[in-house]
């Protein structure tokens, strides 16, 4: 688990293929912690996740369509196909959100 994004520079060298955010977090937010992974770890893919209520999600601009998305609650079969699918994805996703 790396607790901040400065911490994926430190392992140059570590495969990260996928992180999974929440939106609304205390410090930054999942859209600009996806930016950031992005600048670090270019083809990074982002999976954004939340409990809030669909205005609280379009105000951090993450249901843009491209943008993947699972919202809570959710199963660990759901979250396991979601994973699924932002990884088979022919380009990484997720990452915009912050420009949307």
């Amino acid at each position: 688990m790396v607790k901040r994004p400065s911490g994926f520079s430190k392992s140059p060298g570590a495969r990260i293929d996928l992180v999974a955010t929440d939106v609304v977090m205390p410090v930054m937010g999942g859209p600009e912690l996806g930016e950031r992974l992005a600048s670090l770890k270019p083809g990074i893919r982002v999976l954004y996740l939340s409990g809030y209520a669909d205005d609280a999600v379009f105000r951090h601009r993450i249901l843009d369509g491209n943008v993947p998305f699972l919202a809570k609650p959710y199963s660990r079969r759901a979250l396991a196909a979601r994973v699924r699918q932002v990884l088979d994805s022919e380009a990484p996703l997720g990452v915009r959100a912050a420009h949307s």
